[in-house]
Order: structure tokens, then C-alpha cells, then sequence
């Protein structure tokens, strides 16, 4: 250690000591106080930045480092985006911002690097991608300017930042980038659209990833997230022509490292490990939010997994053990849109003679009104239905028009949906508890709605499990009690 470095360690080792000290000078000697606060500064920067490579310290672990490094978990090098999951405090953010350091101060650039980093707003770029953590460990005087206004960080060795939010997608069209770095993606406003899609924000970035510096450099992704049950990450219908192409989670091209709470504790306040983290052992808000595991489930999901192998039968058993079907419906959560937009929820179900509701058949599809009111006609005359339910909130009269006018012949009832889709569910979700309601064989994707649908989430709409509530509630009278307006058979 240099001479002036152990100077600035004493000084460091008096005002921790004597903390009014700090005030005092800044108080006496306020023209000497700036050159105090960067000279503490430069000292912190450098201690980070050796407690990072130290070896067997605790930052820098193997799951910390760049894929196809020395001492990395992975020596896999062809790998286009790093996707680090990790649990609340567990280190995401100096791990992104380290690699984003290293790839662009320790390579010989040919031209100079640029580089997008992306949020879920642009506050959190600003504020926990910047300010907390790239300008805490950038090199003593490798900083030219901050630009907080535009989100903008300039390097001295040429290299340019740029940050970027999910909230603007369509900013990310245009910008030829060398790399980035994306932040908490699993929160982003579009994080339940597949990275496929177009238009998003990651479709826009990976289009935006293709500098070469003379065709001697691969762009790099670098995704730091804690988990969620969304299309960004893992894709439960790759084939979605609306939404395809496989999740981050599931990339060929992704090389994914996990990162436990438990694994930074050290750096952690011993209060949040003993009185926040410990308690959620056992739950499923554990394995997402502590060990950064990605579930099949949202936390505030109204099914499990388990809930709904508890409520499957085998198909024949409402003829067989139900003593038949009293009433059959085809519900329907209308895409009022043409071509490729939502989904139109089409969800047969039935009550038996046993006083259960069992859904029978999920026959969703994406398609312009004339599209699906066609294949209405053709569900109804195949399942022998009594009667449609379809949603009239968007469209009124002319949802029942455009299914008369596909062929449908049997009455129908027209709801209107009065409340949130969380209270409209709720009651279902109870029924379900309780057994009276059962699924007559597998339906993997209304399933994966049950599962993962966030009802606290009204941005994204899960048109087969609306159908599915509307069909049990018309079925079972009393259930959505004051939520629905059953209009008259027509």
C-alpha cells in the first residue's frame, strides 16, 4: 500500500471513531472538506473493488462472476445473455454493474463501447443502476460526466452509457449497442410478454445488441432479476404467435446462475435475516423472494399446483360418478380486437347431477370475431351445450350478434362483468376449495393461468380463466352474487 493510501486508511480509522470529527471540518474548513469527501471516496471505491476479486471474500463469488472467467460457476463462453436470479439482497445489482465494469474497462476496445442499461423506470436506473452501484465501484477518476437528466454516464476511456425504461419501449428502436445491462426485468411493464413479441422492451433491446467492434466482440446481455412466473423468463407456449419464442430461462443461448439471500448475509443487517427473511421458511414467497428460484407460480396466485391436482378427474367421471350433466354452457371471454390480439377465452363446462361444476373443455384461440364466433357454432354442436355465456362488457349487443350470425343456435346469456377481475375470481377460487368444482381432464394452459395469474396484476388478462369464472358463476347461482349482471337469454 502507497504512502498516501495509508495516510487516507488513518484518517478513514479517526472519523469512524470520532464521527463529529466529519462535522467539525465541515464546519471549519469548508474549503478543505470537498477534497476530504473524494479522497474517502477514491480510499471506498478501491476497498470495494479489492474486496470484489479477494480471493475467498465475500463479493465476487463464482455465481458473481462473468460466465467463462477464472473462478466463474460456469466456463461456458458463447453465451449471449447471463441471466443471474437472484433472492432479495442476495447481490444482483454489484454483480450487473461489476460485469458492466469489467467488460468495459478491462478490454481493448477498437472503437468506443457503448452500452444501454434498462429498468423497470427510469428512476431505477438513475437511482439503483447508477448512482448506487456503477458510480460506487467505477474506477477513481474513470467518470468524464453524469447526465442525470437524460440518464447518460460518459467514461474517460470513450465508453458511453445510456439508461432506458420499460415504461418506453420504443425508445430501445434505432440505438446499436455493444452490450447492456437489464435490471429487475421480471418487473417490467411488458415482463408478461414473451421475448419473441413485438414491440417490447427485451425484443427491442436484443434487436439494439449488435455492435462487433470490427467483428472482434459478441454482444452481451446481462439480466439480474429475482424470479417471477412470466413470459419474459420462462414462455409456457413458445409457439404463441402473438407471444413466441422461448422464455430467458429457457434461451439456449442463456447461461443462468442463482443466488440465495443467505449468500450475502454478511453485507446484510442482521435484523433483515433474523426478523424478515427467516420467518418466510416454508413458503413459496421463500423459494422466489429468498433463494431466487423461478416457481411455476405467481405469490399471489388463487391456485396451486397442488389445489389443482386435488380438483382433476378423470373425464368420464361426471357421466359415470356425477350422475350426468343437468346443463352445459360455452363461456366466452370475447377478443373484440381483428387478427392477432388477446386471446377469446372459450371454456365448455357443466353441472352434473352431484351438484359440481366441472369444466369440460378449453377451446381458446386467438382470431378476428368472425374466426372464433365461427368455431362458437361448431363447440356448441360438438358438446350438445344449452347455452353460451359471453362477456358484453366490450361490444354489448354485438358480441350476441356476431355469434348468432356465426351459427350459433342455442340461447344466450350476456354478462356484464361489474367488478375487478380479483373479486369476480375470489368466489370461484372458493368453490374450488371446497371440491365443487373439479377439472374433467388436463388443460395445461388455462392451468397455467389458474397458477400464475397475479390478481393484484390488472395489466395482464387471463381471457381462459375469465371464461372459466364466468361459466361456473352462471352454473352455480349465488356465486358471483352482486359481481355479474346475467343479462336475458336471446
Amino acid at each position: 500500500m502507497s504512502d498516501g493510501r495509508t495516510r487516507w486508511a488513518a484518517i478513514a480509522n479517526e472519523l469512524r471513531q470520532n464521527p463529529e470529527l466529519f462535522q467539525w471540518i465541515e464546519r471549519e474548513f469548508p474549503s478543505v472538506f470537498p477534497s476530504l469527501e473524494a479522497g474517502l471516496r477514491t480510499l471506498a471505491i478501491e476497498a470495494r473493488q479489492e474486496e470484489w476479486r479477494a480471493e475467498g471474500s465475500i463479493g465476487g463469488r463464482p455465481e458473481q462472476l462473468i460466465p467463462g472467467t477464472d473462478g466463474s460457476f460456469s466456463d461456458r463462453a458463447d453465451w449471449f445473455c447471463w441471466l443471474l436470479c437472484g433472492g432479495r439482497g442476495s447481490g444482483k445489482s454489484r454483480t450487473g454493474g461489476e460485469a458492466t465494469r469489467e467488460f468495459l474497462l478491462n478490454r481493448e476496445w477498437g472503437e468506443n463501447p457503448r452500452w444501454a442499461l434498462v429498468g423497470q423506470t427510469l428512476s431505477d436506473v438513475r437511482i439503483n443502476m447508477v448512482e448506487n452501484t456503477l458510480l460506487q465501484i467505477l474506477p477513481p477518476g474513470s467518470v468524464l460526466q453524469w447526465n442525470r437528466s437524460t440518464c447518460e454516464l460518459w467514461l474517460r476511456n470513450g465508453a458511453y452509457l445510456k439508461g432506458y425504461s420499460s415504461d418506453a419501449p420504443r425508445l430501445l428502436r434505432g440505438p446499436n449497442f455493444h452490450g447492456a445491462w437489464a435490471d429487475e426485468l421480471a418487473t417490467w411493464t411488458d415482463a408478461d410478454r414473451a421475448p419473441g413479441a413485438i414491440d417490447t422492451t427485451l425484443s427491442n433491446l436484443k434487436m439494439a445488441l449488435r455492435a462487433q467492434d470490427g467483428g472482434r466482440w459478441v454482444p452481451r446481455l446481462i439480466a439480474t432479476t429475482t424470479p417471477k412466473a412470466v413470459k419474459i423468463l420462462r414462455n409456457p407456449d413458445p409457439s404463441d404467435i402473438q407471444n413466441p419464442g422461448p422464455g430467458l430461462y429457457d434461451d439456449p443461448m442463456t447461461v443462468i446462475s442463482h443466488m440465495s439471500t443467505y449468500a450475502n448475509q454478511d453485507n446484510l443487517a442482521s435484523h433483515f435475516i433474523d426478523g424478515v427473511v427467516a420467518p418466510l421458511k416454508g413458503t413459496r414467497i421463500y423459494e422466489q423472494e429468498v433463494l431466487g428460484k423461478l416457481m411455476d407460480e405467481a405469490l399471489g396466485a388463487l391456485w396451486t399446483a397442488e389445489q389443482i391436482e386435488e380438483i382433476r378427474v378423470h373425464p368420464t367421471v361426471p357421466e359415470l360418478h356425477g350422475g350426468g350433466f343437468m346443463a352445459k354452457v360455452l363461456s366466452i371471454d370475447p377478443s373484440v380486437g381483428k387478427g392477432l390480439g388477446d386471446e377469446c377465452g372459450m371454456i365448455v363446462a357443466g353441472k352434473a347431477r352431484d351438484g359440481r361444476c366441472y369444466i369440460i373443455a378449453d377451446r381458446s384461440m386467438r382470431g378476428d370475431p368472425s374466426a372464433w364466433t365461427r368455431a362458437a357454432a361448431a363447440i356448441c354442436r360438438e358438446f350438445g351445450v344449452d347455452a353460451v355465456v359471453a362477456e358484453i362488457n366490450q361490444g354489448g349487443e354485438l358480441v350476441k350478434g356476431n355469434l348468432r350470425r356465426g351459427g350459433v343456435m342455442v340461447p344466450i346469456h350476456g354478462v356484464w362483468a361489474r367488478k375487478n377481475k380479483r373479486l369476480r375470481a375470489d368466489p370461484v377460487a372458493v368453490l374450488t376449495d371446497a371440491k365443487k368444482v373439479k377439472l374433467a381432464g388436463h388443460f395445461e394452459k388455462l392451468e397455467r393461468q389458474m397458477r400464475t395469474w397475479d390478481p393484484e396484476n390488472d395489466r395482464v388478462s387471463p381471457d381462459r380463466l375469465d371464461a372459466m369464472v364466468y361459466a361456473v358463476s352462471f352454473l352455480m347461482p349465488g356465486t358471483g352474487a352482486g359481481l355479474f349482471s346475467f343479462a336475458r337469454a336471446s
